[in-house]
């Protein structure tokens, strides 16, 4: 079963921002994978498996315009420590945040069961990856 996810893009400037963190841990670490794979800051706010995408069109573009407008503030910088690790800008986790997230998921929840444990409300960590499969340093 495709997994697919729903992830939200920032501002021109704001992107500008944060390619210029990445890039910077990119010359540190020597990890291009943000980068050679085109991946564009973002966070993630659900991930999911399902047969198709199809029939949950009209209820993400119902959706979309309560993204509009909303400010989201990096504010940390984070480590997963999987294996590999991910190195995160976080936002502060806001009342706006935390409402579009539990929005996202009573809309999805109509056509979808098999969400990723991670993107759910008790364990989302909502993040923007400036480095991913890093590497541990010997």
């Amino acid at each position: 079963m495709p997994d697919y996810a729903v992830i939200v893009y920032f501002d021109h400037e704001s992107e500008g921002k944060i390619r210029r963190i990445q890039s910077e841990v990119s010359r540190v670490t020597g990890n291009t994978y943000l980068s050679d794979n085109k991946i564009l800051p973002h966070i993630t706010l659900s991930l999911f498996s399902k047969e198709s995408y199809q029939e949950i069109l009209e209820d993400l573009a119902a959706f979309a315009p309560e993204l509009r407008d909303v400010s989201v503030s990096l504010s940390s910088i984070g480590i997963f420590n999987s294996s590999p690790a991910v190195v995160n800008l976080l936002p502060v986790v806001s009342d706006e945040l935390i409402r579009i997230h539990t929005s996202l998921t009573g809309i999805l929840s109509r056509h979808i069961s098999d969400f990723d444990p991670y993107y759910e409300r008790a364990d989302w960590v909502p993040h923007c990856a400036v480095a991913v499969n890093i590497n541990p340093m010997n």
